[in-house]
């Protein structure tokens, strides 16, 4: 069955202006189902202090945040698990000694030592090995006001395991909790080599960042009644490889029960979960570039030798692979905590049972593709990388009459990025979904989006110019966020609307796991069937449900049939390499 275009209205309802959306301020009466304790104390007055201080008890001790706007409360920096530093470098996490006087939480930590190259207000404005923290954005209650308690958003952010910090201005959520009436958390976990480094030979299994990101959502469980949170209704959240941490989480079985919903924003599907001993061809190659042999000698190294030797390690091992989508660091399949690729417990039906919303962007592959092949590429050159990698398994006429070269167009990037981005990102999940419904055991839905809106042209910075007016990897971000209200640009008021609306949506799937049901005004948005394929398309010019977005994911299915999805990583890196090489030539 096909659904028709419908066309969503540029404005809708706010939450609130529902009875159950209540706007949320201080002390919290609670039913005895829902029983829980809000200890807020205001320091200083509203009417002296544009944000006054604002002190939660925790299970660890007290936290000094501030109430921003008279609308919601602020903490950033919650310490939940002690600094990986010394003794703990390398080790799993273990969670924060009490303290008895109120942390201060109003100021952002520093992020992990990175190298860090991703778009403006995303990366760290400091660094230090001491930076897993939390931030808490909480809607305030108004004295005296009932009402149950809210659902909560445990986000996980990206970049490439190695970059990036929940300790930015892009995740700041004081749009996103005041119009949804529900609380944000977004969890810090360890990157680069300190966080996803394994050597089996060293007893190091990798996945440290993974055990944080848990400790944050135990942590959650622990503590979100205090601020008026619901610890039985958490939806936990991530972008791209925050996206794949998610999955790992709904594989392993060491985190059920900790979140109750999932919300995956490009995670590319096809992209494996590296073996064992995949992940410790890496580690051993890390070790000897530090000249360790052992983990004493490892954990006792500098940190700018540590940083060094991860990325010495990486162009070691990633000769053959440009693409930073391809880079050594991600979940490890250990065995115990992730037995599987996330595609594979998919398709065998062997993940939590919760409710999901799954999205990509129009043009995931674009940014990947422009980094990994510097300058523009040929008609012969075009043809050379696709016959690399699928010549071998009989497939090439066929993915040049899908993808031929335009014969118009020079520069043939943006044709491999489109081809990138069906069988890297949009058609895998396309193809793993349905498969996944069709079984008939799952008890709960699926909700699919593509979102097709760019962002302005300053938001990316000079070193993406190639994504002005594209709809790279990332750009949904500033709208799930609604970030682009604080970050100095100019929006049109039909953009302003789809970072409502999305906001609205989110507050639906966060409250009843459906991202149509609620006290929001938004038009229906299907749950996605092996049938229908509905797909919502989020745009500015007027979103609507697409049955069939991307048809040449039918190709993609065909091809998967004889050769699984993430058949072909291994050749497409090398097929990089050799593009990279011929241009080298050439000039």
């Amino acid at each position: 069955a096909s659904y028709p275009s419908q066309t969503i209205p540029t404005h809708s309802r706010p939450l609130h202006s529902s009875p159950h959306f209540q706007p949320f301020v201080m002390i919290l009466t609670h039913s005895s189902i829902l029983t829980f304790t809000l200890i807020v104390s205001v320091l200083v007055s509203f009417a002296l202090a544009s944000s006054p201080e604002v002190t939660i008890s925790t299970d660890l001790g007290p936290i000094r945040g501030t109430v921003e706007k008279g609308a919601y409360m602020k903490f950033l920096g919650v310490p939940f698990i002690e600094p990986p530093v010394g003794p703990l470098r390398f080790s799993k996490p273990v969670v924060h000694k009490s303290w008895t006087e109120a942390v201060n939480t109003t100021e952002y930590t520093a992020g992990c030592p990175q190298r860090c190259e991703l778009p403006p207000r995303t990366c760290p404005t400091k660094y230090s090995e001491d930076c897993i923290y939390l931030t808490v954005y909480a809607p305030l209650r108004q004295k005296g006001q009932s009402g149950g308690s809210l659902p909560v958003v445990a986000f996980i952010p990206g970049g490439h395991f190695e970059q990036g910090s929940n300790q930015v201005e892009l995740y700041d959520g004081e749009y996103m909790v005041s119009r949804g009436n529900f609380i944000l958390v977004t969890i810090g976990y360890r990157l680069g080599a300190l966080g996803w480094m394994a050597n089996v030979d060293l007893g190091l299994n990798g996945n440290l960042g993974l055990l944080d990101q848990r400790e944050g959502l135990k942590w959650i469980q622990r503590n979100i009644a205090q601020f008026g949170g619901d610890p039985d209704n958490v939806v936990i959240a991530g972008q791209s490889a925050g996206a794949v941490s998610v999955c790992a989480h709904l594989i392993s079985k060491y985190s059920k029960g900790l979140f109750h919903k999932a919300h995956i924003m490009s995670n590319p599907l096809v992209i494996p979960m590296r073996t064992s001993e995949n992940a410790s061809a890496y580690g051993r190659r890390f070790a000897s570039e530090l000249g360790c042999s052992s983990m004493e000698c490892i954990r006792n190294s500098k940190l700018e030798d540590i940083v060094d030797a991860q990325y010495a390690a990486e162009k070691f091992v990633n000769k053959s692979a440009p693409l930073i989508a391809f880079m050594e660091m991600t979940v490890s399949i250990d065995g115990d905590d992730i037995t599987q690729n996330a595609l594979d417990a998919f398709m065998n039906g062997q993940v939590s049972d919760v409710p999901l919303m799954i999205g990509s962007v129009a043009e995931e592959a674009l940014i990947f593709i422009m980094q990994a092949i510097k300058k523009e590429l040929s008609t012969t050159e075009y043809i050379a990388f696709l016959t690399a990698i699928f010549y071998p398994r009989g497939a090439i006429a066929e993915v040049l009459y899908q993808y031929p070269p335009d014969p118009w167009f020079g520069d043939k990037r943006p044709a491999v990025a489109l081809m990138g981005t069906d069988y890297i990102f949009f058609c895998p999940w396309r193809y793993g979904m349905a498969h996944t419904v069709s079984a008939g055991e799952r008890k709960n839905g699926i909700y699919v989006y593509e979102f097709n809106e760019s962002l302005p042209e300053s938001v990316w910075g000079p070193h993406y110019a190639y994504c002005t007016g594209h709809v790279c990897h990332g750009s949904d971000l500033a709208y799930w966020f609604s970030s682009l209200r604080t970050a100095n640009v100019t929006i049109t008021p039909e953009q302003d609307a789809l970072m409502l609306l999305m906001t609205d949506y989110m507050a639906n799937f966060a409250y009843t796991g459906n991202p149509s049901k609620g006290h929001a005004d938004v038009p229906q948005w299907p749950e996605f069937t092996a049938d229908n394929l509905a797909t919502m398309e989020l745009q500015s010019s007027g979103s609507s449900v697409q049955s069939n977005l991307h048809p040449k994911c039918n190709f993609w299915d065909h091809i998967g049939k004889p050769y699984p999805y993430h058949f072909g990583i291994e050749t497409v890196q090398k097929a990089l390499a050799m593009i990279s090489e011929k241009q080298e030539r050439r000039d």
